[in-house]
């Protein structure tokens, strides 16, 4: 896998305080003079939401759109029930991306991103 973008532990900690206490990432990479990127890597990777997500229809409307002029597949239904399958039988990361026929990275940020959804749809109810 791919080096972790970046920060101190400092930066990181500081970063969830000021998105957790109501911040846009962009607003937290601001003030720390980083990038949003960084800051959204280490936030997903932690769990910590904005508050600012998507709605997963729209996050499913187009299949493949394009960042920094490069295609991007997003992951279907149904990849995502066979991501959170596989994940549940305990397989790694890494097989799972090898079975999948996508990123290790593309895996590890995907399942983030889904317990991040689930999170919000319990923490709503």
């Amino acid at each position: 896998m791919a080096k972790a973008p970046g920060l101190t532990q400092e930066q990181i900690d500081a970063a969830c305080a000021i998105v957790e206490a109501g911040a846009t990432f962009t607003a937290a990479a601001q003030q720390l003079g980083v990038g949003y990127g960084v800051v959204r890597y280490h936030m997903m990777r932690l769990g910590i939401s904005s508050g600012r997500t998507r709605t997963q229809e729209r996050a499913l409307s187009r299949t493949v759109c394009f960042r920094d002029g490069r295609p991007v597949w997003r992951f279907t239904p149904a990849e995502d029930a066979q991501l959170l399958a596989l994940e549940a039988q305990g397989i790694s990361v890494a097989e799972i991306a090898r079975r999948i026929g996508r990123r290790t990275s593309s895996v590890f940020m995907r399942l983030a991103t889904l317990a991040r959804i689930e999170a919000a749809r319990e923490a709503a109810s």
